[in-house]
């Protein structure tokens, strides 16, 4: 009797050390997300991007008109800013923004410019025909270093044809990768109401998907560790290669755009 209570009991406090482990991730591991409203067109005006809106600016949006050129500049508010861009030697060694795709981590890996105060060009400049990578190329996201503190933190801003500011957003976890595009992280959100997922020997079933649906699989820093298409409403995701632990499984349905997202354990 005493044998199955000091079981009971320890079973009791795992599951709670497991549940406090997963509250103090969800509350770590944040993307905060601001929508720019209205939007802001910064060839027409300049514009302090704050990212995480504490009333110092972290970027400066502005443009400059000469006799040879025209430009439009993102400037660094210090020298702890920075951008993800390229050197180009042929025109003055400028450095240049490089437009990131959806989906593209945005971390130490990238390589990241930074001249101080000095501004980063991502559209027209005419002097030596590089007209940058923006102009009416749809939708590309910025990417974005800056500190809170002593702590780095990771960041997009959506430019919606080179110039149209919609949207940003950075990691709340410190030297913590984020994706280009990237709201949220941890949160589950159903939508489907017959989704059921099941995880066995790291095996995650999915049964009653939309049809044509695509999934992602993040770990607790944002990356994406898996993704693929799923062709049936009944189907299975092989986590073979993947280290036991905590992860978020995100649902999209190509036919209606409905996201479902859900923490799962792999072991």
């Amino acid at each position: 009797m005493r044998k199955k209570l000091h079981h009971s009991v320890t079973l009791k406090i795992m599951l709670i050390l497991i549940s406090f482990l997963i509250i103090k991730t969800e509350i770590i591991a944040q993307i905060a997300y601001t929508e720019v409203v209205p939007n802001v067109d910064v060839i027409w005006n300049e514009w302090n991007l704050d990212l995480n809106n504490d009333g110092i600016p972290d970027f400066h949006f502005n443009n400059s008109i000469g006799d040879w050129e025209y430009e439009l500049n993102l400037l660094c508010a210090s020298d702890e800013e920075s951008i993800v861009g390229y050197i180009d030697i042929n025109c003055f060694n400028l450095g240049f923004a490089s437009p990131l795709n959806i989906d593209e981590s945005i971390g130490l890996s990238q390589n990241w410019l930074n001249f101080g105060s000095t501004g980063f060009l991502f559209n027209y400049y005419y002097s030596c025909d590089n007209l940058g990578d923006w102009i009416n190329e749809g939708d590309h996201y910025l990417g974005l270093s800056f500190k809170i503190g002593n702590n780095r933190h990771y960041a997009w801003a959506k430019l919606v044809d080179g110039h149209l500011l919609t949207e940003y957003a950075y990691n709340a976890t410190p030297n913590t990768p984020i994706l280009a595009g990237q709201t949220t992280l941890g949160i589950e959100n159903y939508t489907n109401d017959n989704l059921k997922v099941v995880v066995s020997d790291k095996i995650i079933q999915l049964f009653n998907i939309y049809p044509n649906s695509f999934y992602k699989l993040y770990d607790l820093s944002g990356q994406i560790v898996q993704k693929n298409h799923l062709d049936n409403k009944v189907d299975e995701i092989d986590c073979t290669n993947l280290s036991s632990g905590l992860y978020i499984l995100e649902l999209r349905g190509n036919d209606n755009g409905v996201i479902d997202r859900k923490k799962i354990v792999i072991d």
